[in-house]
């Protein structure tokens, strides 16, 4: 695919100084992609990937979130919010500064239940804030953001979200496929963050 790749077997964040292989849990099985050996301008480049993930995010145009639990609706827009950055990474490029990330989250768009949203928008107005924000400061219940938390609002919002969701910095976790089961553990990967750093991980 013209894209090369190595096995993360030192820290994943680079503090540790040494270049010794150690156990860093889970993240040992990642592989490091670097921005420079993605060439946008190549068609052969995961285009069956592409081409898949696309398929996917189509059918959230239509997708009807009435019925679920709360554990639900989070797996669903953690997985929602971090396919979107995935393919605008695929799309844009890998973010390489601060103010780039920010960039790429406002060009990361997608239909949901035939409602645009960008990834801002997912990420702090439907999975972080409270439903409630139209009686906290109802002078801005007219704002597109708002209007999506309230069309879409989780029972409460999760703090924990910023160990779930990947936007292409460096320091973002692993991007993982959620379950309504599996994001009552969001807080082990809050663990593994800084652990993996000093290679002081358990494995699940």
């Amino acid at each position: 695919m013209g894209i090369s790749y190595s096995l993360i077997q030192t820290a994943p964040y680079g503090i540790c100084s040494d270049s010794k292989s150690r156990d860093i849990g889970p993240y040992k099985h990642l592989c490091a992609v670097e921005a420079k050996t993605i060439d946008l301008n190549r068609s052969t480049n995961a285009l069956f990937l592409i081409q898949k993930l696309k398929f996917l995010l189509g059918k959230l145009a239509s997708v009807d979130l009435d019925g679920l639990s709360h554990q639900q609706k989070l797996a669903f827009w953690i997985n929602t919010y971090n396919s979107c950055m995935m393919n605008a990474i695929l799309e844009h490029g890998i973010p390489v500064f601060p103010e780039t990330v920010v960039e790429l989250m406002q060009k990361a768009t997608i239909v949901v239940g035939g409602h645009l949203l960008n990834a801002i928008t997912i990420e702090h107005f439907i999975l972080r804030l409270p439903f409630h924000l139209k009686f906290i400061c109802p002078k801005a219940a007219k704002s597109d953001e708002v209007k999506a938390c309230n069309m879409f609002r989780l029972e409460w919002s999760e703090p924990l979200v910023t160990f779930a969701l990947a936007c292409g910095s460096w320091s973002s976790p692993a991007v993982r496929v959620y379950t309504a089961a599996r994001v009552r553990r969001i807080g082990n990967s809050k663990e593994r963050l800084p652990a993996g750093s000093s290679g002081d991980v358990e494995n699940e």
